[in-house]
């Protein structure tokens, strides 16, 4: 007994510093600061650990990491598209990229007018490098390096045709670039965790695999490797000499958003230790089952970012896609939602009419869309029906048959319907230099609406089914997502932020006056309908939308 007291001591005095220990904060952002979509790094903190920044509304924040509250950083308002915000080793400005003219930019902390580095496409990920120099992943083109001042980048390692590159980090050295690699094709099919973390000699040689599965590899002054895999930040001890692991990767953190397009993993560590990353499920996305009247009961948190639910035909099913993965979870149980397919560019969800299958759409960074088939619990494989298409909308009741869109270019939609047997694709509601989308056919199986700008502006319209030539329009004021009622004599349908309803008859007066929901707060739709209906089609699955929030570790590697 006496001998092993001091390992029992040991033990305990770890357990309690352990209990002790907080694995971090979550600092909840207003709730007017949409984070939106991450496809690209949204979030970094300061080397010495005392703020961080993030990407809300199109434009900078910055926050204390203790109490306070963010401020928005002057002049870092761009119209369209800001990502990959990473401070300067002083802490006193921040580098960007700005989608407006597609430039990295650097802007002082306290704001200002930023200032040009160099002209790149969106960064996979960007670290700073010895002599003041910055590095730029490019995806397909390989990593860029440019002075900090500014200048023409040059191509410090390319990567070969169908490959990926994100996150390039100097090895302390200088003479070595440790990044994430990955076919397109395995990225598309599979997703980032099937990458692999490298380390490349500069300017050449052999290239070496230093962690086999894994996304978003950073090294830390304290030789470590994080990476995330399965939405888990593992941390691995890291030879930068040897150019190689030792020991086991361990969890530091096991909610950790991602980005199926590119790689991107939402987390950011300081020189001091501390560490911020957003949260995959922070509770910023709700998802409630909300009656005619107005009557609200929330379910459940979701993953974040603005999922577009789609039930199955009995209820009991919810589908979505997120960062080109397709997510499932049952109606009574959100919390034990699933990703049951994996990739980069699965969209688009859709149930057949017997439950059990799925529709898919993809949106590829090439252009080429297509329309997909597989098993609804995401087994088995995933056949081709249309290309191109972009996604699939409503299956039609009692038939093999679907309603699906096809893009032109920006507002430029076209509907068609798809024959699944005999694979026929046949034209819907096609107006050139228009948008025909969001189509659900009625209960009864008579009747098909849509929306269409062909006037100016959406509205909805009503066609006889099968087609007779003849078109109704069914709104004056505006109007989007069209659903029907369970009978067929109703459209619920949004316009702005408000539901309405509109009776519908097959007579002279085919449409009455609209009357507003008393349902407010949900998540709006864009383009595509961001809700759906229960089987009683009295009952709406909406999103609504929470502030998010920011997880804040003051010390990751007490977490190992």
């Amino acid at each position: 007994m006496t001998r092993f007291a001091p390992l029992l001591f040991r033990l305990v005095l770890a357990a309690s510093a352990a209990a002790q220990s907080s694995p971090g904060q979550r600092i909840a952002l207003p709730e007017e600061h949409l984070i939106g979509a991450t496809d690209r790094p949204a979030v970094a903190i300061s080397p010495d650990g005392t703020q961080f920044v993030y990407v809300a509304n199109n434009r900078l924040y910055l926050r204390s990491v203790g109490n306070g509250q963010p401020s928005e950083i002057p002049g870092s308002m761009i119209r369209q598209g800001v990502s990959n915000p990473i401070f300067a080793a002083d802490g006193r400005s921040i580098v960007f990229w700005s989608g407006l003219d597609r430039m990295i930019e650097r802007i002082a902390v306290s704001g200002g007018k930023p200032t040009p580095i160099c002209a790149a496409d969106n960064p996979f990920g960007m670290s700073w490098a010895p002599n003041g120099t910055l590095l730029i992943g490019q995806g397909p083109k390989g990593i860029l390096r440019v002075a900090a001042n500014g200048g023409t980048p040059e191509k410090l390692i390319g990567v070969a045709d169908g490959e990926l590159a994100y996150g390039p980090q100097m090895l302390p050295g200088g003479d070595a670039v440790l990044f994430t690699a990955i076919d397109a094709k395995t990225a598309f099919a599979s997703g980032w965790d099937k990458a692999s973390i490298v380390v490349q000699p500069i300017p050449g040689g052999m290239r070496k695999t230093v962690v086999e599965a894994g996304r978003d590899g950073r090294i830390t002054p304290n030789g470590y490797l994080l990476y995330v895999l399965n939405e888990r930040l593992m941390a691995v001890k890291f030879d930068a000499k040897q150019r190689q692991t030792t020991g086991r990767a361990a969890t530091i953190a096991g909610d950790v958003r991602m980005s199926g397009p590119t790689g991107a993993a939402q987390y950011s560590v300081s020189d001091s230790g501390a560490m911020v990353y957003l949260p995959e499920r922070s509770g910023e996305t709700q998802m409630a089952l909300v009656s005619l009247d107005g009557t609200r009961k929330m379910i459940g948190a979701v993953t974040n970012g603005g999922p577009t639910p789609r039930l199955s035909p009995d209820g009991k099913r919810v589908a979505w896609a997120v960062d080109g993965n397709i997510w499932m979870a049952d109606v009574d149980n959100l919390s034990g939602m699933r990703k049951i397919i994996r990739g980069t560019n699965w969209n688009f969800p859709v149930f057949s009419d017997d439950g059990k299958r799925l529709l898919l759409g993809t949106i590829l960074p090439e252009g080429l869309e297509t329309v997909y088939i597989t098993n609804s619990d995401g087994t088995g494989d995933i056949d081709i029906l249309a290309r191109p298409g972009r996604a699939p909308e409503s299956w039609i009741r009692g038939t093999q048959m679907f309603s699906m869109i096809s893009h032109k270019g920006r507002l430029d939609y076209d509907l068609w319907t798809y024959n699944v047997p005999d694979h026929n694709m046949t034209p819907l509601a096609r107006i050139p230099v228009s948008a025909q989308l969001s189509s659900q056919f009625s209960p009864d199986g008579h009747w098909f609406a849509y929306m269409s700008n062909e006037s100016g502006e959406f509205q909805i319209y009503v066609e006889p089914w099968p087609q007779t030539g003849a078109k109704f329009q069914a709104t004056k004021s505006g109007g989007i997502t069209p659903m029907w009622s369970a009978d067929s004599t109703e459209i619920y349908y949004e316009n702005g932020t408000h539901m309405y309803a509109v009776t519908f008859t097959n007579g002279v007066n085919m449409f009455g006056q609209p009357r507003e929901l008393p349902i407010t707060g949900f998540v709006p739709a864009g383009l595509r309908r961001n809700f759906d209906l229960m089987p009683d089609f009295k009952t709406f699955l909406m999103v609504f939308h929470f502030p998010a929030q920011v997880s804040v570790v003051s010390k990751w590697n007490a977490a190992l």
